[in-house]
Protein backbone atom coordinates (compact mmCIF):
# COMPACT_ATOMS: atom_id res chain seq x y z
CA UNK A 1 0.00 0.00 0.00
CA UNK A 2 1.29 3.49 -0.81
CA UNK A 3 0.72 6.20 1.62
CA UNK A 4 -0.03 9.92 0.47
CA UNK A 5 2.94 11.69 1.69
CA UNK A 6 4.10 14.80 -0.73
CA UNK A 7 7.50 14.17 1.48
CA UNK A 8 8.65 13.33 -2.56
CA UNK A 9 7.63 16.10 -4.06
CA UNK A 10 10.02 18.33 -1.96
CA UNK A 11 13.13 20.50 -3.11
CA UNK A 12 16.35 18.89 -2.79
CA UNK A 13 19.11 21.75 -2.86
CA UNK A 14 18.79 22.37 1.17
CA UNK A 15 22.40 21.90 2.00
CA UNK A 16 23.11 18.40 3.74
CA UNK A 17 25.16 19.92 6.37
CA UNK A 18 23.74 18.38 9.04
CA UNK A 19 23.65 22.10 11.04
CA UNK A 20 20.38 22.62 13.49
CA UNK A 21 19.49 26.24 13.30
CA UNK A 22 18.23 26.99 16.69
CA UNK A 23 15.96 29.62 17.03
CA UNK A 24 15.38 30.98 20.55
CA UNK A 25 12.80 34.19 21.61
CA UNK A 26 13.08 35.94 24.57
CA UNK A 27 12.08 39.13 26.13
CA UNK A 28 13.30 40.89 29.70
CA UNK A 29 14.03 37.81 30.83
CA UNK A 30 18.16 37.56 31.19
CA UNK A 31 17.51 34.73 34.17
CA UNK A 32 16.11 32.46 31.94
CA UNK A 33 17.96 32.74 29.34
CA UNK A 34 21.12 31.89 30.97
CA UNK A 35 19.61 28.58 31.63
CA UNK A 36 18.66 28.68 28.25
CA UNK A 37 21.92 29.06 26.91
CA UNK A 38 23.67 26.25 29.01
CA UNK A 39 21.27 23.81 27.61
CA UNK A 40 22.61 24.36 24.27
CA UNK A 41 26.25 24.43 25.02
CA UNK A 42 25.66 21.46 26.80
CA UNK A 43 24.57 19.01 23.96
CA UNK A 44 26.66 16.46 22.79
CA UNK A 45 25.68 17.75 18.69
CA UNK A 46 27.59 20.63 18.32
CA UNK A 47 26.91 21.39 14.37
CA UNK A 48 24.40 23.93 15.70
CA UNK A 49 23.87 27.89 15.15
CA UNK A 50 21.88 29.83 18.11
CA UNK A 51 19.81 32.77 16.57
CA UNK A 52 18.35 34.91 19.75
CA UNK A 53 15.67 36.95 19.06
CA UNK A 54 15.16 40.09 20.87
CA UNK A 55 11.26 40.86 20.96
CA UNK A 56 11.27 44.44 21.87
CA UNK A 57 12.95 43.77 25.07
CA UNK A 58 15.57 46.12 26.82
CA UNK A 59 18.66 45.83 24.56
CA UNK A 60 21.29 47.40 26.76
CA UNK A 61 20.63 44.50 28.79
CA UNK A 62 20.81 41.56 26.46
CA UNK A 63 23.44 43.33 24.88
CA UNK A 64 25.52 43.26 28.25
CA UNK A 65 24.64 39.46 28.94
CA UNK A 66 25.23 38.63 25.14
CA UNK A 67 28.71 40.18 25.43
CA UNK A 68 29.87 38.23 28.72
CA UNK A 69 28.88 35.13 27.22
CA UNK A 70 29.43 35.32 23.38
CA UNK A 71 33.03 34.11 23.41
CA UNK A 72 31.59 30.59 24.59
CA UNK A 73 29.86 30.05 21.32
CA UNK A 74 32.49 30.36 19.09
CA UNK A 75 30.94 32.03 16.12
CA UNK A 76 27.84 30.40 16.50
CA UNK A 77 25.64 33.05 17.47
CA UNK A 78 23.53 35.42 15.76
CA UNK A 79 21.71 38.31 17.57
CA UNK A 80 18.59 39.85 16.22
CA UNK A 81 16.81 42.64 17.09
CA UNK A 82 12.79 43.39 17.04
CA UNK A 83 12.58 47.04 18.14
CA UNK A 84 8.91 46.57 18.72
CA UNK A 85 7.61 43.23 20.10
CA UNK A 86 6.20 41.33 17.12
CA UNK A 87 4.65 39.02 19.22
CA UNK A 88 5.90 35.05 19.79
CA UNK A 89 4.66 33.89 16.23
CA UNK A 90 6.43 37.42 14.54
CA UNK A 91 9.52 36.42 17.00
CA UNK A 92 9.89 33.19 15.58
CA UNK A 93 9.90 34.08 11.68
CA UNK A 94 12.48 36.71 12.84
CA UNK A 95 14.85 33.85 13.26
CA UNK A 96 13.10 31.67 10.32
CA UNK A 97 14.05 34.47 7.95
CA UNK A 98 18.00 34.82 9.02
CA UNK A 99 18.53 30.74 9.64
CA UNK A 100 20.55 28.64 7.42
CA UNK A 101 21.10 24.73 8.69
CA UNK A 102 19.41 21.49 7.60
CA UNK A 103 16.95 21.17 10.32
CA UNK A 104 15.42 23.94 12.37
CA UNK A 105 13.92 24.16 16.21
CA UNK A 106 12.67 26.51 18.03
CA UNK A 107 14.09 26.65 21.79
CA UNK A 108 12.21 29.21 24.31
CA UNK A 109 13.92 31.23 26.80
CA UNK A 110 12.33 29.26 29.38
CA UNK A 111 12.60 25.66 28.55
CA UNK A 112 15.76 23.22 28.53
CA UNK A 113 17.07 20.03 26.61
CA UNK A 114 18.82 17.06 28.24
CA UNK A 115 22.48 16.62 26.84
CA UNK A 116 21.58 14.29 24.10
CA UNK A 117 18.89 16.00 22.71
CA UNK A 118 19.80 16.61 19.63
CA UNK A 119 22.44 14.01 19.02
CA UNK A 120 19.46 11.43 19.23
CA UNK A 121 16.77 13.52 17.19
CA UNK A 122 18.96 14.65 14.41
CA UNK A 123 20.27 10.98 14.53
CA UNK A 124 16.40 9.69 14.17
CA UNK A 125 16.13 11.98 10.83
CA UNK A 126 19.49 11.24 9.61
CA UNK A 127 18.47 7.51 9.73
CA UNK A 128 17.65 6.14 6.12
CA UNK A 129 15.05 4.13 7.17
CA UNK A 130 13.56 7.56 8.66
CA UNK A 131 13.24 9.42 5.87
CA UNK A 132 9.95 9.90 4.79
CA UNK A 133 9.31 11.48 8.32
CA UNK A 134 8.43 15.21 7.73
CA UNK A 135 9.94 16.28 12.02
CA UNK A 136 10.82 14.27 15.06
CA UNK A 137 9.16 14.80 18.37
CA UNK A 138 10.22 13.55 21.73
CA UNK A 139 8.84 13.02 25.05
CA UNK A 140 8.87 16.04 28.02
CA UNK A 141 9.24 16.38 31.23
CA UNK A 142 6.99 18.94 33.16
CA UNK A 143 9.34 21.24 35.56
CA UNK A 144 7.52 23.15 37.66
CA UNK A 145 9.08 26.35 39.48
CA UNK A 146 9.57 29.29 40.68
CA UNK A 147 11.52 32.64 40.81
CA UNK A 148 13.02 33.39 44.05
CA UNK A 149 14.98 37.01 43.79
CA UNK A 150 17.74 36.05 40.96
CA UNK A 151 17.57 32.09 41.16
CA UNK A 152 14.62 29.61 39.83
CA UNK A 153 14.02 27.40 42.28
CA UNK A 154 12.49 23.96 40.91
CA UNK A 155 9.34 22.75 42.77
CA UNK A 156 8.96 19.27 41.10
CA UNK A 157 8.95 17.40 37.65
CA UNK A 158 7.79 14.19 36.40
CA UNK A 159 7.69 12.89 33.06
CA UNK A 160 4.62 13.57 30.68
CA UNK A 161 4.52 10.65 28.59
CA UNK A 162 3.47 11.24 25.17
CA UNK A 163 4.79 8.27 23.29
CA UNK A 164 4.63 5.03 24.72
CA UNK A 165 7.53 2.71 23.35
CA UNK A 166 5.62 -0.11 22.54
CA UNK A 167 2.90 1.24 20.24
CA UNK A 168 3.87 5.04 19.52
CA UNK A 169 6.23 5.34 16.31
CA UNK A 170 4.73 8.50 14.94
CA UNK A 171 2.43 11.00 15.59
CA UNK A 172 -1.20 10.62 15.63
CA UNK A 173 -2.56 13.64 13.33
CA UNK A 174 -5.79 13.07 15.24
CA UNK A 175 -4.91 13.25 18.31
CA UNK A 176 -2.99 16.95 17.15
CA UNK A 177 -5.88 17.77 15.97
CA UNK A 178 -8.02 17.23 19.25
CA UNK A 179 -5.41 18.76 21.05
CA UNK A 180 -2.31 20.71 21.26
CA UNK A 181 0.49 18.61 22.28
CA UNK A 182 3.08 19.31 20.38
CA UNK A 183 5.76 21.91 22.25
CA UNK A 184 8.32 23.43 20.33
CA UNK A 185 11.11 22.25 22.51
CA UNK A 186 10.74 18.96 22.17
CA UNK A 187 9.94 19.21 17.52
CA UNK A 188 13.17 19.20 15.55
CA UNK A 189 12.15 19.73 12.25
CA UNK A 190 13.64 19.51 8.43
CA UNK A 191 14.86 22.69 6.61
CA UNK A 192 13.06 21.23 2.89
CA UNK A 193 9.80 20.81 5.28
CA UNK A 194 9.98 24.04 7.02
CA UNK A 195 10.50 26.11 3.27
CA UNK A 196 6.77 24.38 1.88
CA UNK A 197 5.29 25.03 5.06
CA UNK A 198 6.64 28.55 5.17
CA UNK A 199 6.50 31.19 8.29
CA UNK A 200 4.68 30.94 11.78
CA UNK A 201 1.00 32.56 11.70
CA UNK A 202 1.67 36.11 13.23
CA UNK A 203 -1.93 36.42 13.35
CA UNK A 204 -1.56 34.32 15.89
CA UNK A 205 -0.94 36.03 19.71
CA UNK A 206 -1.12 32.18 21.00
CA UNK A 207 -1.75 28.87 19.81
CA UNK A 208 0.55 29.26 16.52
CA UNK A 209 2.92 26.14 17.60
CA UNK A 210 -0.20 23.96 17.05
CA UNK A 211 -0.81 25.82 13.87
CA UNK A 212 2.51 24.99 12.54
CA UNK A 213 2.40 21.50 13.71
CA UNK A 214 -0.87 21.10 11.90
CA UNK A 215 0.58 22.42 8.93
CA UNK A 216 3.70 20.23 9.22
CA UNK A 217 1.78 17.07 9.61
CA UNK A 218 -0.49 18.04 5.98
CA UNK A 219 3.02 17.53 4.60
CA UNK A 220 4.25 14.27 6.21
CA UNK A 221 4.43 12.27 9.09
CA UNK A 222 6.29 13.17 12.28
CA UNK A 223 8.86 10.25 14.04
CA UNK A 224 8.39 10.00 17.86
CA UNK A 225 11.40 9.16 20.33
CA UNK A 226 9.87 7.88 23.42
CA UNK A 227 12.48 9.53 25.76
CA UNK A 228 12.27 11.91 28.14
CA UNK A 229 14.77 14.44 25.80
CA UNK A 230 13.21 18.14 26.63
CA UNK A 231 11.95 20.27 29.36
CA UNK A 232 8.85 22.43 29.76
CA UNK A 233 9.14 24.48 32.25
CA UNK A 234 6.08 26.19 33.80
CA UNK A 235 5.63 29.19 36.50
CA UNK A 236 2.26 28.80 37.96
CA UNK A 237 2.49 31.64 40.45
CA UNK A 238 4.94 33.93 38.70
CA UNK A 239 3.91 37.35 39.77
CA UNK A 240 6.17 39.23 37.33
CA UNK A 241 4.52 39.34 33.55
CA UNK A 242 7.72 39.27 31.94
CA UNK A 243 8.93 35.63 33.71
CA UNK A 244 5.52 34.74 33.17
CA UNK A 245 4.37 31.27 30.85
CA UNK A 246 1.53 32.20 28.18
CA UNK A 247 0.21 29.53 29.22
CA UNK A 248 -0.60 29.71 32.81
CA UNK A 249 -0.75 33.71 32.49
CA UNK A 250 -2.36 34.18 29.03
CA UNK A 251 -5.02 30.64 29.86
CA UNK A 252 -7.97 32.82 29.05
CA UNK A 253 -6.59 34.14 26.15
CA UNK A 254 -5.36 30.80 24.87
CA UNK A 255 -9.11 29.02 24.81
CA UNK A 256 -10.12 32.30 22.99
CA UNK A 257 -8.05 31.51 20.34
CA UNK A 258 -8.34 27.58 20.37
CA UNK A 259 -11.79 28.43 19.41
CA UNK A 260 -11.02 31.35 17.13
CA UNK A 261 -8.94 28.86 14.88
CA UNK A 262 -11.02 26.19 15.15
CA UNK A 263 -14.18 28.76 13.59
CA UNK A 264 -12.07 29.54 10.80
CA UNK A 265 -10.79 26.16 9.61
CA UNK A 266 -14.48 24.99 9.81
CA UNK A 267 -15.66 28.18 8.19
CA UNK A 268 -13.00 27.71 5.30
CA UNK A 269 -13.80 24.54 4.59
CA UNK A 270 -17.38 24.87 4.47
CA UNK A 271 -16.57 27.83 2.48
CA UNK A 272 -14.66 25.85 -0.41
CA UNK A 273 -17.26 23.26 -0.19
CA UNK A 274 -20.58 23.77 1.40
CA UNK A 275 -21.64 20.38 1.33
CA UNK A 276 -19.02 20.12 4.13
CA UNK A 277 -21.75 21.12 6.14
CA UNK A 278 -24.28 18.45 6.14
CA UNK A 279 -20.90 16.32 7.17
CA UNK A 280 -19.67 18.31 9.94
CA UNK A 281 -23.28 18.16 11.53
CA UNK A 282 -23.48 14.44 11.22
CA UNK A 283 -19.98 13.67 12.70
CA UNK A 284 -19.76 16.31 15.36
CA UNK A 285 -23.48 15.90 16.30
CA UNK A 286 -22.90 12.61 17.95
CA UNK A 287 -19.83 13.54 19.53
CA UNK A 288 -21.38 16.54 21.14
CA UNK A 289 -24.71 14.82 21.87
CA UNK A 290 -22.63 11.98 24.09
CA UNK A 291 -20.74 14.54 25.62
CA UNK A 292 -23.84 16.05 26.67
CA UNK A 293 -25.47 13.03 28.11
CA UNK A 294 -22.10 12.13 29.79
CA UNK A 295 -21.70 15.44 31.08
CA UNK A 296 -25.56 14.99 32.59
CA UNK A 297 -24.89 11.89 34.36
CA UNK A 298 -22.10 13.12 35.94
CA UNK A 299 -24.36 16.34 37.14
CA UNK A 300 -27.02 13.27 38.55
CA UNK A 301 -24.12 11.33 40.38
CA UNK A 302 -22.68 14.56 41.74
CA UNK A 303 -26.03 15.66 43.08
CA UNK A 304 -26.28 12.36 44.68
CA UNK A 305 -23.49 12.37 46.22
CA UNK A 306 -24.03 16.06 48.10
CA UNK A 307 -27.60 14.44 48.99
CA UNK A 308 -25.56 11.65 50.75
CA UNK A 309 -23.16 14.20 52.25
CA UNK A 310 -25.63 16.12 53.44
CA UNK A 311 -27.59 13.30 55.41
CA UNK A 312 -23.87 11.80 56.60
CA UNK A 313 -23.27 15.66 57.76
CA UNK A 314 -26.84 15.46 59.72
CA UNK A 315 -26.35 11.95 61.20
CA UNK A 316 -22.89 13.73 62.49
CA UNK A 317 -24.36 16.39 64.07
CA UNK A 318 -27.32 14.63 65.71
CA UNK A 319 -24.97 11.96 67.44
CA UNK A 320 -23.13 15.10 68.72
CA UNK A 321 -26.13 16.14 69.92
CA UNK A 322 -27.13 12.94 71.63
CA UNK A 323 -23.37 12.70 72.85
CA UNK A 324 -24.11 16.12 74.92
CA UNK A 325 -27.21 15.12 75.55
CA UNK A 326 -25.88 11.91 77.53
CA UNK A 327 -22.27 12.96 78.76
CA UNK A 328 -23.45 16.59 80.00
CA UNK A 329 -24.94 15.15 83.41
CA UNK A 330 -21.57 12.98 83.88
CA UNK A 331 -19.78 16.16 83.44
CA UNK A 332 -21.89 17.94 85.96
CA UNK A 333 -21.03 15.08 88.56
CA UNK A 334 -17.56 15.51 87.54
CA UNK A 335 -17.20 19.27 88.21
CA UNK A 336 -19.43 18.77 91.26
CA UNK A 337 -17.14 16.24 93.27
CA UNK A 338 -13.90 18.36 92.27
CA UNK A 339 -13.16 19.62 95.60
CA UNK A 340 -14.35 16.13 97.23
CA UNK A 341 -11.75 14.90 95.04
CA UNK A 342 -8.68 16.83 95.61
CA UNK A 343 -9.08 16.48 99.15
CA UNK A 344 -9.06 12.14 98.70
CA UNK A 345 -5.61 13.16 96.71
CA UNK A 346 -3.99 15.59 99.25
CA UNK A 347 -5.46 12.70 102.44
CA UNK A 348 -3.96 9.83 100.14
CA UNK A 349 -0.29 11.83 99.61
CA UNK A 350 -0.17 12.64 103.05
CA UNK A 351 -0.34 8.78 104.25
Amino acid sequence: MIFPNSLKNLETNVPKDGCVAIIMRTKNRIILLSRAFDSVLTQTYTNWHLYVVNDGGHRGDLEKFISANVNRFQGKLTVIHNEKSLGMEGASNSGLKQSKGEFLIVHDDDDTWQPEFLQKTVGFLNDPKNSSYAAVTTNICRVHEEIVGETIVELDRYVYPLFRVDTDYLLDFSRILSKNEGWPISWLMRRSVVNVVGEFNHELLVQGDWDYNIRMLMIGDIGTIPEPLANYHLRLTELDKDYSNSAVAGEKLHEKYRVLYWNSLVRSAINTNPDMLGMVRAITYPIIDSQEGFQAKINTQLETLNKRLDRLEAAVIDTHLLLNKFLGPVRWVYLLTRPLRKLIAKFSKQT
